[in-house]
């Protein structure tokens, strides 16, 4: 979670102790194809979302009560994504999405209306790098993301990362 919160530009640092340096991390390619992106007045069929959801190692409840959960109640869903301290009540209108709401996992009260949510897999393959291979390719996406300006909105990240020079 403090990894995804770097790379989209939520804190402006990333403190790892030394044996994260030599922990198993999958490519930075691998870790944002398991990112899925939702955007109010996005058009998503609800088989399609539920399949991602499963496909990225949710699990469908009756009531979300925990991180890693989902539910689908009418034209309401729930989702209480890995990288958030918040469920998520998503409101369609036949298949638009209307309304993002983040809501608190334990009163279950409104906290404040979204325009967007990053939702992070849980099925995250450990790979063959290290924290430093992971940062050197997020570097390398940051200089081409001219190419494609609305990839996971990265285009309002402008971080230069001088990661070698703190080891």
């Amino acid at each position: 979670s403090n990894l995804f919160d770097f790379i989209k530009n939520k804190s402006k640092a990333l403190i790892v102790c030394v044996d994260a340096l030599f922990q198993k991390l999958p490519s930075f390619e691998v870790f944002r194809k398991n990112i899925f992106s939702l955007k109010k007045g996005g058009d998503y069929s609800f088989k399609n979302l539920s399949a991602r959801l499963l496909d990225m190692g949710y699990v469908r409840v009756e009531e979300v009560s925990m991180r890693g959960q989902f539910s689908l109640r009418g034209d309401i869903f729930e989702i209480f994504p890995i990288n958030e301290e918040n469920l998520y009540r998503l409101e369609f209108f036949d298949t638009e999405l209307e309304k993002i709401s983040a809501i608190s996992a334990g009163e279950r009260k409104f906290k404040f209306e979204a325009e967007n949510l990053d939702i992070l897999g849980i099925n995250q393959e450990s790979g063959d790098g290290n924290i430093l291979t992971f940062l050197s390719e997020f570097e390398k996406f940051l200089k081409n993301q001219n190419k494609n300006q609305d990839d996971l909105n990265f285009k309002e990240n402008k971080k230069i990362l001088n990661y070698n020079k703190w080891i």
